[in-house]
């Protein structure tokens, strides 16, 4: 498993940056999280993401490569910030 460091606020930061895939409204988005803690996990996405425009609060599927292979776990989106080649997610694992 990656190795974590705890930061001065109590987060947990991933030492590399996880790549993970999620579905929302059928289309699939590739992205790596960036950020974990025990409220949630802030996701940089790879590509841009014009259709999570509105989306706050909506559960999404995110698929993960993990040292025992492929895992799945929902999420829902809190925030998003937009950049112009993708965009910041914030998401509350469910």
């Amino acid at each position: 498993m990656e190795s974590q460091e705890r930061r001065t606020d109590g987060r947990r930061r991933d030492a590399r940056l996880m790549p993970v895939t999620f579905n929302r409204r059928g289309m699939v988005h590739h992205a790596l999280v960036a950020d974990v803690s025990d409220h949630g996990m802030k996701v940089v996405a790879l590509d841009p993401m014009p259709s999570l425009q509105g989306s706050a609060d909506e559960d999404i599927l995110f698929t993960a490569w993990t040292p025992k292979g492929f895992s799945s776990f929902s999420g829902r989106i809190r925030w998003i910030d937009f950049q112009p080649h993708g965009a910041s997610v914030g998401v509350k694992i469910t």
